[in-house]
């Protein structure tokens, strides 16, 4: 058995709303043999992941996967809930996973869910390995071989449990989560309504202060400064200054490092100069300035303030083991240490205790070593300082700590300037005033740790990461901006140019990614075809965006999901023959299938803006919770009142105009001869992008006065809607430009054209290599059904086929409409554009079908050479037909 094909899905996808990742699996020899045919299969696999023992399967009861292997099953199905088990083993919380053959013999998708990626493909492959070491026989090592390394990734890329438990806090609020990069640097939030977090360090923390706290010298001047009781204590900078402040401030003494976090480099209970000397060199390896400290007695506490509240409170127990007169020292540590809550980093609740020099030096001094036994009862210490990531455990005290005690600490942190912050500090009894307790101020930490207060030992577990969310987002907030997603076959980059026009006369910065590129605003941010998960995280993570319209195009939903788990807003433009054959995509109700995930994912009570007029968009309203918006060419007071009857918001075309009906009210928006996209009302195809951009903006809580004009404004310039149906003059020829690449497409534009020409109909024609033979044909038999002459090229990316290809494909279609003398092949789409336009006379129209829009700028100026001034954009307006040009398209030098 072998993997062909893995894919990570990073939002919802066809397969699950999720995330997961998908594998491709040649079963080979294994196709046709049952789990009951693999000797020991169902003992080997509960030895390496005893966990599946509860997986419920289709049984719906736990243990229904192992009666599933014990009566028969197959091996796709055992990878995938062994590709889940292997995550639950090393702390990923998954569940959800399937395995579906394929329609080719032997081979099967198993789909499983992920928490941490690396770990998730990890263990997919590891799962395979296991099959495969069972299908040939063999003994498998050790449950170790295989979960350590998976256990080592999930310590590398996995959250740590301080973000981890603020991340899960904030996806319970529905608050958005993007990782930035491989860290825990997580951004929680869309666009300008995001805050930052790196564990409980958040976007609001002030640089200067963490500087502040980092230094505990000079924590301990501001907190004295302000009349907050600190240690006495001294900085030294060498051994000599450690000597005389030593005499001076007495013993016991704390050394530890003005620098440092988790306990490193301090040592508590220093009693004599030996001792001093060798805490000041345990001290200066993590900083070279050193402080000594009056130790003082008593408890040692945790308050965290967030904000400028206690939150919680722990008092903190140094690493320690009780003995039972049976086990030596060092046993009673590997017992304590098989708690699954203990680990060797910080990824774990605990931290597992070492019996390194400091635990032995701790020992001796009680006059133990690792092979004493302690009697029954007895708690032996193995550190002097109660860090957690020493090994130390907390009881949460909370509710007990005095108000006195806990205003100092609040005062102590705004001091300092911190927004979230760790007050360590020392008295008898944290529920008595201060001058009873005799409380004293240790530090003041930045970025604390929360795993005290959410993991305590004894007492009760704090919610202390959704407080951190409520104080960066309060209730109400969920950090969301307005999202509008629009797929669909064809008009998708033309209506959410549109949206994005009409929603920026609101005053919004309104981010847009379409399939030649991403604007924040009016900046271009990149060029290319930017209609994925990677091109939705470039707008969302911009901090200047206020509104996002993302054109969401087939690959992206095929190759990694959707960039985000829900919109406001979704639009689905029509469903129709594109990229037939691809992806496993064989019919339109395939196509439909897909495209229906973007309305699937808008929230309850958004709005989902459909094509009333095709069947297979048309019933994508019963898949999603949203509330349907349809928008209908057919102006007839029957069909909208059909749709309106049913409680639906209609956007049509009605007697020339736009209008909306809502239940029996209708309104008028514009005339569809004053928006420029539709060329007088010409371009049918433009008038329905804008009835789809209407709807969209109206969900979106837009004036029909803004939506007037932003129609009636969007187009004036070629470059608003560059590319799409632009109208461009060379030598006295009339050129338009579009990217039609399928056979709807090409009809949509060439209907209009045979209304906008005066004679002859010229067109330079291609396609994508990509689509199937049959599709191909059919792009060229609409070409010849319409045009006069026909200029074959091909675009530079091949997508797979030789050279002549596609333009072999297309004339045979052109050849069934035209003559062969009204046919001429010049692959190159440069060299094709200039032999068109030196074809046409002064009232012939040329259509160019572009690959590349610089490619058309080329040509057109090429063609231009003799007269270059002579290269315009023409504009339509309401009165008479095509007026003189009056702006320029392409800049063509002297």
């Amino acid at each position: 058995m072998k993997i062909l094909e893995t894919r990570t899905y990073v939002g919802p996808n066809i397969h699950s709303y999720r995330t997961v990742i998908a594998m491709q699996l040649d079963l080979e020899g294994a196709a046709e043999t049952p789990s009951t045919q693999i000797p020991g299969l169902v003992e080997e696999l509960l030895r390496i992941a005893p966990g599946l023992q509860t997986h419920e399967c289709s049984k719906g009861v736990p243990g229904g996967f192992v009666q599933r292997l014990r009566e028969g099953t197959y091996m796709a199905h055992v990878a995938e809930h062994l590709a889940l088990e292997l995550q639950n083993a090393v702390g990923c919380q998954v569940s959800f996973g399937r395995a579906r053959e394929l329609s080719e013999p032997g081979r099967s998708r198993i789909v499983f869910e992920y928490e941490v990626a690396e770990v998730g493909k990890a263990a997919g492959r590891t799962a395979v390995q296991i099959i495969n070491l069972l299908l040939e026989g063999k003994s498998l090592p050790h449950r170790q071989h295989f979960i350590e390394p998976l256990r080592q990734l999930k310590a590398e890329y996995g959250f740590g449990p301080t973000t981890a438990a603020i991340v899960e806090a904030a996806r319970n609020r529905e608050i958005p989560v993007i990782r930035i990069g491989d860290c825990s640097l997580v951004q929680l939030g869309w666009g300008e309504k995001q805050c930052r977090i790196q564990a409980s360090t958040t976007g609001g923390t002030s640089c200067i202060s963490v500087d502040i706290a980092c230094d505990k010298w000079l924590t301990k001047q501001f907190l004295q400064e302000i009349g907050i009781p600190t240690p006495l204590a001294r900085l030294v900078q060498n051994p000599v200054q450690a000597s005389a402040v030593a005499e001076e401030l007495g013993f016991p003494l704390v050394v530890k490092p003005s620098g440092g976090n988790h306990g490193n480099g301090v040592t508590v209970g220093v009693n004599s100069l030996d001792q001093l000397e060798a805490a000041y060199k345990g001290a200066i390896e993590n900083d070279e300035r050193v402080i000594l400290e009056q130790q003082v007695e008593g408890n040692d506490y945790r308050l965290l303030v967030v904000g400028n509240e206690v939150v919680a409170a722990a008092q903190r127990i140094p690493a320690a083991v009780v003995g039972d007169g049976r086990h030596t020292v060092q046993e009673l540590i590997d017992q304590v240490n098989q708690d699954p809550r203990r680990g060797e980093d910080h990824a774990f609740p605990l931290t597992k205790i070492v019996l390194d020099p400091m635990a032995i030096e701790v020992l001796a001094e009680a006059g133990l070593t690792a092979e004493s036994v302690p009697p029954e009862g007895q708690t032996v210490f193995l550190r002097r300082t109660a860090n957690i990531s020493t090994g130390g455990t907390a009881v949460d005290v909370t509710d007990l700590v005095h108000p006195e005690i806990k205003a100092m600490a609040v005062r102590a942190v705004c001091t300092i300037g911190l927004d979230i912050a760790g007050v360590d500090l020392v008295c008898q009894d944290v529920s008595a005033p201060l001058r009873q307790s005799g409380a004293q101020v240790i530090e003041v930490n930045a970025s604390p740790g929360l795993r005290m207060h959410l993991y305590p030992a004894e007492g009760q577990p704090r919610d202390v990461a959704g407080l951190i969310v409520n104080h960066l987002f309060p209730l109400g907030d969920n950090g969301r901006i307005p999202v509008i997603a629009v797929t669909g076959t064809n008009g998708k980059t033309t209506v959410t140019r549109l949206i994005r026009h009409i929603l920026s006369l609101t005053g919004k910065t309104v981010g847009m990614t379409t399939t030649d590129g991403i604007c924040v605003g009016e900046e271009q941010v990149c060029q290319g075809d930017t209609t994925g998960p990677w091109s939705t995280g470039i707008v969302l993570k911009d901090p200047r965006v206020q509104a996002a319209v993302l054109e969401v195009a087939r690959g992206g939903i095929l190759r990694s999901g959707l960039g985000f788990d829900y919109s406001d807003i979704a639009v689905i433009t029509n469903i129709s023959d594109d990229h037939l054959g691809q992806d496993g995509i064989q019919t339109l109700e395939d196509m439909a299938f897909v495209k229906s995930l973007v309305g699937e994912c808008v929230r309850p009570g958004g709005h989902l803006v459909l094509n009333g007029d095709d069947p297979l968009v048309r019933e994508m309203a019963e898949r999603s919770d949203a509330k349907p918006i349809f928008f209908t060419m057919k102006g007839s007071d029957s069909f909208i009142r059909q749709l309106s009857g049913q409680g639906h918001t209609v956007v049509a075309r009605k007697d020339g105009r736009i209008v909306v009906r809502m239940g029996s009210k209708e309104t008028i928006v514009a005339s569809v001869e004053t928006i420029p996209i539709t060329l007088q009302g010409m371009a049918d195809h433009n008038i329905a992008n804008a009835l789809a951009a209407v709807g969209a903006v109206l969900a979106a809580g837009v004036p029909v006065e803004l939506i007037k004009r932003g129609l009636e404004t969007f187009g004036q310039q070629p470059e608003m809607n560059q590319g799409r149906l632009n109208l461009t003059q060379v030598n006295g020829i009339d050129v338009l430009i579009d990217y039609g690449h399928n056979p709807a497409g090409y009809q949509a534009v060439l209907e209009t054209a045979k209304q906008i020409a005066r004679g002859r109909l010229i067109g330079v024609v291609g396609a994508p290599g990509d689509r199937t033979d049959d599709t191909l044909v059919e792009v060229g038999r609409m070409a010849g059904r319409y045009l006069d002459t026909v200029v074959l090229k091909e675009d530079e990316d091949l997508r797979g086929r030789q050279s002549g290809q596609v333009a072999q494909l297309l004339r045979f279609g052109v050849s069934e409409q035209l003559p062969d003398a009204s046919i001429y092949t010049i692959l190159d789409e440069e060299t094709a554009i200039v032999q068109a336009i030196g074809q046409a006379s002064p009232d012939d129209l040329v259509v160019v079908f572009y690959e590349k829009l610089e490619t058309v700028q080329r040509g057109l100026q090429l063609a231009a050479q003799e007269n270059p001034t002579q290269v315009e954009s023409l504009a339509f307006s309401t009165e008479g037909t095509v007026p003189r040009p009056n702006q320029p398209d392409i800049q063509v030098s002297q």
